[in-house]
C-alpha cells in the first residue's frame, strides 16, 4: 500500500491517525492553491516554515515574511511596502496545516463528490472550549483512499474560508534567503516600520 494511502474501510479515528502519521513531522510546506470562498478564483502558491517564515505568491503580488519583517511586493506598480510583524496572523492556510493535528479533534467523516473527484471530508473541532485560531469547524478533504489533502475549509462562525489544494509538498529544503527581500533599484519603497 502506498505511503499516502489507507484502507478502504475507514473510520474517523483511522483517517485521523493516517493524517497524523503523514503530517505530524511537518516542518516546511509548499503548496499551490485556489481560493473558493470567500473570494473565488484567487490563485497562488505558498512556501512556509513552521517557524512562521513564509512566501505567499499571488497573481498581483508577493508577500515575504522572515518572522520579523513583512515585504509586500507589487511588481506591476514597482512598489514594496515594508512593515514589522507586530503579531502573528491567527488564521492562514500554513498555520492551519501546521497546527490542525494538535489543536483539533476529529468529529465525523463524510464522502463528497467535487467535480470528478471522490473525496472524504474529515470534520474537526477545536480541543477544549475555545475555538483554536478562531476557527470553530475545520474540514480537511482528502482524495478517497489516501492522505492527499485536496481541499481545506475553515469556518470561523462568520464565514467559511475554502481553499482547493493543487499541489502539496512537505519537509522540502527551503533556502534561507527565500524569506528575505532587498528592493532593486527603481522600486518605490514605503517603509512603515
Amino acid at each position: 500500500m502506498p505511503a499516502d494511502a489507507f484502507s478502504e474501510t475507514y473510520t474517523v479515528e483511522s483517517v485521523f491517525a493516517s493524517l497524523r502519521a503523514k503530517y505530524s513531522s511537518m516542518k516546511t510546506v509548499e503548496l499551490e492553491f485556489q481560493s473558493v470562498e470567500p473570494v473565488s478564483g484567487m490563485v497562488g502558491s505558498l512556501q512556509a516554515e513552521k517557524s512562521g517564515k513564509y512566501v505567499l505568491t499571488l497573481t498581483d503580488r508577493k508577500i515575504i515574511c522572515d518572522n520579523h519583517t513583512i515585504w509586500n511586493i507589487i511588481p506591476n506598480r514597482k512598489m514594496v511596502s515594508i512593515s514589522s510583524l507586530k503579531s502573528k496572523p491567527t488564521t492562514s492556510i500554513d498555520i492551519i496545516l501546521f497546527t490542525f493535528l494538535y489543536s483539533y479533534q476529529p468529529i465525523s467523516i463524510k464522502e463528497y463528490s467535487v467535480g470528478k473527484s471522490n473525496l472524504l471530508a474529515l470534520e474537526l473541532h477545536p480541543k477544549g472550549q475555545s475555538a483554536a485560531m478562531g476557527i470553530k469547524k475545520l474540514r480537511v478533504f482528502l482524495k478517497k483512499g489516501s492522505t492527499i489533502i485536496e481541499r481545506i475549509s475553515a469556518d470561523d462562525g462568520n464565514q467559511d474560508m475554502v481553499w482547493d489544494i493543487k499541489k502539496l509538498t512537505i519537509n522540502s529544503k527551503l533556502q534561507t534567503d527565500l524569506f528575505t527581500y532587498t528592493p532593486p533599484v527603481g522600486m518605490e519603497v514605503v517603509d512603515m516600520r
